[in-house]
């Protein structure tokens, strides 16, 4: 694995085509309030705490997740630089820029079989994305320290989302024409020059093969967190660290190794 491959399933314990692919991703400086009809589908008709572990859903979202951030590293040292006296070309520049690279991202796992179309197994109806400053400083390092907020983005597709409706859900709210809002704490706080350095979820219920069950049932959570340009690759550095260790507690407990819980 090179310096640059983020693990591909690590976890913790406890475009005209594109448009057709995906519902509006909802955030706060979305236009659209639409409802989805999964709202009263009777398999959403239940609360998350009525949900056994076995009835909630298979994580297969780690490799389409290593994508983005592997390729996010990769296309950095290419990126338009955003100047403390940034003018509106500039801004656009950069928002271009990096549409661009989410596209050919998106035509690449597009025809990569390796990456499973589905998120989940079964596919789930909704997958929330929370996007914050920074990743969570507790001695646990989870995202369950974090607040609890409205999704920044909402992504809904009725067959299930797949890969696809994450990547231009994630490209369409980031690099778009407005500035992106993230959460800063508890408030939202727009930010410019947006890149993607880690990304966290929450699992439960390691299965025999070693996959993992999602910890939300009907609408898993991923927390991607984001930085301006400025003091990303240090950021990036730092977490690719951090899931090489959670890798390699994986690689352990799949062969039956007893290792600490955190």
């Amino acid at each position: 694995m090179s310096p640059a491959e983020v693990p591909v399933n690590p976890t913790r314990s406890d475009t005209e085509d594109a448009a057709a692919m995906t519902a509006p991703a909802l955030g706060p400086n979305s236009d659209s309030d639409s409802d989805s009809d999964s709202e009263h589908d009777s398999s959403y008709s239940r609360e998350e705490w009525e949900y056994d572990d076995d009835e909630k859903p298979i994580e297969k979202w780690s490799p389409i997740i290593a994508a983005i951030i592997n390729t996010t590293r990769d296309a950095f040292p290419s990126s338009p630089s955003l100047p403390a006296d940034l003018t509106p070309e500039q801004f656009n520049a950069f928002q271009s820029h990096w549409h661009s690279i989410f596209t050919t991202l998106l035509d690449t796992i597009n025809t990569d079989h390796s990456i499973p179309d589905f998120l989940t197994t079964p596919p789930v109806k909704k997958f929330a994305i929370n996007l914050f400053t920074k990743a969570p400083n507790c001695e646990i390092s989870c995202p369950c320290c974090l607040p609890i907020v409205e999704p920044s983005i909402l992504v809904e597709n009725p067959q299930g989302v797949t890969k696809g409706d994450l990547v231009i859900a994630l490209r369409d709210y980031l690099y778009g024409k407005k500035t992106p809002e993230i959460y800063e704490g508890e408030n939202w706080k727009p930010m410019k020059g947006v890149l993607l350095y880690a990304r966290d979820w929450m699992s439960t219920v390691r299965q025999p093969n070693g996959e993992t069950r999602s910890y939300h049932a009907k609408c898993p959570k991923l927390w991607m967190y984001c930085v301006d340009g400025a003091g990303f690759w240090e950021r990036s550095e730092k977490e690719m660290e951090r899931w090489r260790k959670a890798e390699e507690r994986d690689a352990k407990l799949k062969e039956g190794v007893e290792v600490d819980e955190f």
